[in-house]
């Protein structure tokens, strides 16, 4: 028996590491044609390419090369494609790593994509990705979780570009691996302490702790800062106590604009703490908390959240007088957290307030006697929003409190103990530009705050780490940063959605990021049914917290009909999508009725909003997707410009002075962008929309932007251009490993960088050549936030609790460099791969350099200029050098 499971153990390891992938290798060339078997182009007939074998990536056997020399984007076949059609099965739920080696010339954009496809429906499978290939071999892996079943003979794995170039591929392999077992992260270390939460009894501040509201259940976020203060008049433990309060009218809430504008506030409310905890699955664990609240039966909560989104909790009647109340449980997965708070809904009441303190988590069925993690605990935060320091000028500190605190139930005989706090500072350049050590002497049983100002002398992003001996010591880094005022009322810089949470609103505007694109003013929302009063009451409160902030609004008009009055048939719709939730959207995508309906919908709502807004965009991406009149349905391109042309003309009628903002809302190469422009549809709009999801070069993203706004100028209708969705994503936090895998769709992750030094840089570079032909506003995707622990990457600029990430300052700085009046000037080679870009506002020039060919340039810098790092620094002597990351010059 024994001998029969290895072998069968043997041939289950062997069978999982079969290639799928036939002449992966490209050594096969049956009938000697030159093209390697299995493998084949896929493309529009305007598309010339040519697959060939070429010489293997170690200078033995061979590669494939796919060569494209002509190329022109007017369809959805517009691509330079490599692929096998026929040939690869998978399996729902089983997961699969792609890899191969690959290398490239000439590609535009620098970006090559590779998805696994079901041609019955033309949809991927799981696998639908991107690279970056450069002129030197490199080796790409894709790990992936089919999403279906797929036959061999309906698939189709593909990998292309979208421009003229040459692509190189060997070894192509794709095997099914064991499952995938995603990590969490941060960890709090387990090993060597018998209660594993940090900072458990808030001795050290709220450092380490935030807020989960169990009852929001959104895609878009949940609360994402802490929401609770110390309470230094009752305490089990130490001094300290943490105090929660709910009551109503004024109770946290949480607002997003999509689908059905949410409003909700929160009535469940859980203290958690940061970071993960990995566990022993099927051993017991005790979780407990000493709690009361500020009237009889109160309900109090003891909550565990598992990292496969499942939540264990009990519930407890909670008394004026501290009790401890535990909770034990076994955990059904591999990481968790926990936290302790209350519910409003489970009391019946209207407002409560609970007091939480000596909080334990430990192995085993039965809470033993309190004690914190470590006999001494160091923690630190600071006491700005987000850590978001906004200063005039001069050499600017970064304060930072230290919290020491000892353990006093721990009988050592010692009146105090001596801990020594080690803080490194590192720049937006991952460079440590500050260490200092900190000696704390703190009593026994009691704890010290001391401030430390970090001379650190220049803006920017910073990430502050404090470390002691103690290796079991948990002190998450403080991302920080330190930028100038932002005091216009406008900007260049929006978000597409405005955040849930009003601070979050508060800190963008600090950076400069101004515009909010809402999509609530919805015709489903305002007016119900066809015989109903149109009603903005719900959409008001959408509008005017970002009103009430000094944030500015851009209307969208999302979809052409309501429910009622959409012309689309369920029938057709429920043939073309088998998505449940797109259906919904696509009936309302369909064009309207009733077409004096319609425009009777705009009018009304500009009449209502003009006072406040000044801004309207009609549809988000028509005739592409099923959004608002999806070509798969039938729609045309004149029957976006009809009712483009009724909305026009509509809300001129009503607001002489509103911006009206139209287009396909996809990049400049696309065929529907050109086709709008040469059909006229500039005259029905005073801004041209565009969207892009792309992580390609910056360079060749922008050429086909160059071409478009010199095409719009032929025709003597220049119009501003405004990117209302752009994505840019990265974190140098991830929360989960691998990231790629668990964020966002596949949009998203073709926009999604490798760190955020380099999202930042390619952001800068992006907005530099979108400003300078004929771009004015960029509004980031997408303002949503996550959860405690959770994934919020999508978020951009923030992560818990407001903390800065550096795509947030390097748009501070440009958005204080290179302000809304600034207007282009010129292009200026100031040496052979460097170019800069200048802007002019009243006497001063800004330029933005870069270099362009991936080398280090020495640039002596000419009379009267200087130079500035991408954080808005001086850099000194007249003689810089100038790399892929940009930098601003100034006269």
């Amino acid at each position: 028996m024994l001998r029969l499971a290895l072998v069968l153990l043997v041939c289950s390891f062997v069978t999982a590491q079969t290639n799928l992938v036939p002449n992966g290798d490209f050594e096969r060339d049956e009938n000697g044609d030159g093209v390697p078997d299995f493998w084949m182009t896929a493309g529009a007939p305007h598309v010339k390419q040519q697959l060939a074998r070429d010489v293997g990536r170690d200078g033995k056997g061979f590669s494939g090369r796919l060569v494209c020399n002509e190329f022109g984007n007017g369809t959805p076949a517009s691509h330079a494609m490599i692929c096998q059609v026929g040939t690869i099965g998978v399996q729902r739920g089983r997961w699969y790593r792609l890899s191969f080696w690959a290398k490239a010339e000439g590609i535009r954009t620098g970006i090559v994509r590779v998805a696994l496809v079901n041609t019955r429906i033309w949809s991927d499978v799981g696998l639908q990705d991107f690279f970056a290939p450069t002129s030197q071999w490199q080796r790409y892996e894709f790990l992936f979780q089919a999403t279906s079943d797929l036959l061999a003979k309906e698939s189709r794995l593909q990998i292309w570009f979208n421009s003229t170039g040459t692509l190189w591929l060997d070894d192509v392999e794709l095997v099914e691996i064991p499952a995938l077992s995603p990590r969490r992260l941060p960890q709090i270390p387990p090993e060597g302490v018998v209660n594993l939460l940090p900072n458990s009894s808030f001795e050290c501040g709220t450092a380490g702790w935030g807020s989960y509201a169990p009852d929001l259940r959104w895609w878009m976020g949940n609360v994402f800062q802490l929401i609770g203060e110390l309470d230094e008049k009752t305490s089990v433990h130490g001094e300290f106590s943490l105090k929660v309060s709910l009551s109503e009218p004024n109770l946290p809430t949480f607002y997003f604009d999509w689908f059905d504008p949410v409003r909700q506030p929160v009535r469940s409310l859980i203290t958690a703490h940061h970071g993960w905890i990995a566990v022993n699955l099927g051993q017991p664990y005790t979780f407990s908390a000493f709690m009361k609240a500020d009237r009889p039966n109160v309900v109090g909560v003891l909550f565990v959240r598992q990292s496969d989104g499942r939540s264990l909790s009990r519930n407890f009647t909670l008394t004026t007088d501290w009790h401890r109340y535990s909770f034990t449980f076994t955990p059904q997965a591999d990481f968790i957290w926990v936290g302790a708070g209350l519910d409003l809904n489970a009391s019946k009441m209207s407002a409560a307030t609970v007091w939480l303190d000596a909080l334990q988590l430990e192995r085993g069925s039965q809470a033993s006697e309190y004690k914190p993690r470590l006999p001494v605990e160091v923690m630190a935060s600071t006491d700005a929003m987000g850590n978001i320091f906004v200063v005039e000028r001069g050499h600017p500190t970064l304060p930072v409190k230290l919290y020491a605190f000892a353990d006093g139930t721990r009988d050592t005989g010692q009146r105090t103990r001596e801990v020594t706090a080690t803080i490194s500072v590192r720049d937006f350049f991952d460079d440590e530009v500050l260490r200092q050590t900190v000696r704390l002497t703190v009593p026994v049983g009691g704890g010290i705050v001391r401030t430390v100002n970090l001379p650190v002398g220049k803006f920017g992003f910073y990430r502050v780490q404090v470390t002691t001996s103690e290796k079991a010591n948990f002190c998450l880094p403080i991302r920080c940063a330190i930028i100038k005022p932002y005091r216009a009322k406008d900007s260049r810089w929006g978000m597409n959605h405005a955040y849930p949470w009003q601070f979050l609103l508060r800190l963008a505007h600090r950076a400069g990021i101004l515009w909010w694109r809402d999509w609530s003013v919805q015709w489903r929302t305002v007016q119900p049914k066809p015989d109903a009063k149109f009603n903005f009451g719900e959409t008001d409160f959408q509008i005017d917290r970002v009103v009430k902030e000094g944030g500015n609004c851009l209307v969208l008009f999302p979809f052409p009909s309501a429910d009622w009055s959409s012309s689309g048939d369920p029938t057709q719709i429920e043939k073309v999508q088998p998505v449940a939730y797109r259906r919904q959207v696509m009936l309302l995508a369909c064009k309207p009725k009733d077409e004096q309906a319609f425009a009777r919908y705009i009018a009304e709502s500009v009449r209502h909003y003009r006072n406040r807004v000044t801004a309207y965009h009609i549809f988000n991406e028509p005739l592409y997707t099923f959004y608002s009149l999806p070509a798969s349905l039938g729609h045309t391109l004149d029957d976006y410009l009809r009712l483009l042309r009724i909305a026009y003309k509509t809300i001129k009628s009503e607001q002489p002075s509103a911006i009206v903002v139209g287009g396909i809302g996809i990049w400049a190469d696309n065929r529907w962008t050109r086709e709008f422009v040469e059909a006229g549809g500039l005259q029905f709009v005073d801004v041209l929309d565009l969207h892009l999801y792309s992580g390609g070069s910056p360079e060749g993203l922008c050429e086909p932007l160059r071409k478009l706004w010199e095409r719009m100028k032929q025709r003597k209708e220049a119009r501003p251009i405004w990117l209302t969705e752009l994505g840019c994503y990265a974190d140098d936090d991830p929360p989960i490993e691998p990231l790629r895998n668990f964020f966002g769709d596949a949009a998203t992750r073709s926009a999604f960088h490798p760190s955020e030094r380099r999202a930042s840089e390619w952001l800068v570079k992006l907005a530099t050549l979108f400003f300078a032909n004929g771009g004015e506003k960029i509004f980031l995707h997408a303002g949503t936030c996550g959860e405690i622990n959770g994934v919020d990457t999508g978020s951009v600029f923030f992560e818990y609790g407001g903390a800065p990430r550096k795509m947030l300052v390097a748009v501070a700085t440009m958005a204080n460099l290179i302000p809304i009046e600034a207007k282009f000037e010129r292009s200026q080679e100031l040496s052979d791969g460097v170019i800069v870009h200048w802007f002019r506002f009243g006497k001063r020039q800004v330029g933005v350099a870069w270099s362009t060919d991936g080398k280090v340039h020495q640039i002596a810098l000419p009379s009267g200029v200087s130079a500035l790092d991408i954080m808005g620094n001086p850099i000194e002597g007249r003689k810089v050098a100038v790399s892929e990351t940009p930098i601003y010059l100034t006269q």
